[in-house]
């Protein structure tokens, strides 16, 4: 790809971000980098044909229980909503025909201990995003989302590896390849949802079975 070609946008910050923008560049595609919260740099991209558009999320806040979650928690989680939300209207359109969008978020959509906030506002982009995939199908724009794991969960995962394969994925949504996946949610846990844990430990008359 050249630079005069559309490039791929990531928007967000933090390592998540830039384990893509890396995976970007080492395949050899052009890339550029906005903060989700900067409404001037999100418009001026948007004058350009975009080939693909990453959101990243911000990381999960504090652990907090439900009955513990007051008012500032939820205009604290809400902000980095409305930006996610504003920014897809504005970038979404430049998005040239057959492109692609991904967001990569976390897996606290699927309900998490100490985290009903976070869970909210990642289960409101799951839904965001999948009817994005459905008013954009005519123009054969797909739209995605990587679940990780939350960032204070990575006994399983060490980071380095963790993050080198969400961004790899990230890459493969935003290929050609996946042109027949649109509007799915992936979880990038290495098939931690699968229990391996429990299947490790059964007990010998459960082997048997």
């Amino acid at each position: 790809m050249t630079p005069d070609q559309p490039q791929i946008i990531v928007a967000g910050e933090g390592p998540v971000a830039l384990a893509i923008l890396q995976a970007l560049a080492a395949s050899g595609q052009v890339s550029a980098q906005i903060s989700l919260a900067d409404p001037e740099a999100v418009a001026q991209v948007a004058q350009s044909p975009l080939a693909g558009l990453v959101v990243v999320a911000p990381p999960p806040q504090a652990r907090a229980d439900f009955l513990q979650i007051d008012d500032a928690d939820l205009e604290a989680g809400l902000g980095p909503f409305l930006d996610l939300f504003d920014a897809l209207g504005v970038l979404s359109p430049a998005v040239i025909d057959g492109g692609a969008v991904v967001y990569v978020g976390h897996r606290g959509h699927l309900g998490t201990w100490g985290g009903t906030h976070e869970a909210a506002f990642s289960g409101a982009v799951a839904g965001l995003m999948r009817a994005l995939a459905l008013e954009t199908m005519g123009r054969g724009l797909r739209a995605n989302v990587v679940a990780t794991d939350l960032a204070d969960d990575q006994s399983r995962i060490p980071p380095e590896i963790h993050l080198a394969q969400v961004a790899d994925l990230t890459l493969f949504l935003l290929s050609p390849a996946a042109g027949a996946v649109s509007g799915e949610l992936f979880l990038a846990n290495r098939g931690a949802s699968l229990r391996p844990r429990e299947a490790r430990n059964r007990t010998p008359k459960e082997v048997a079975q």
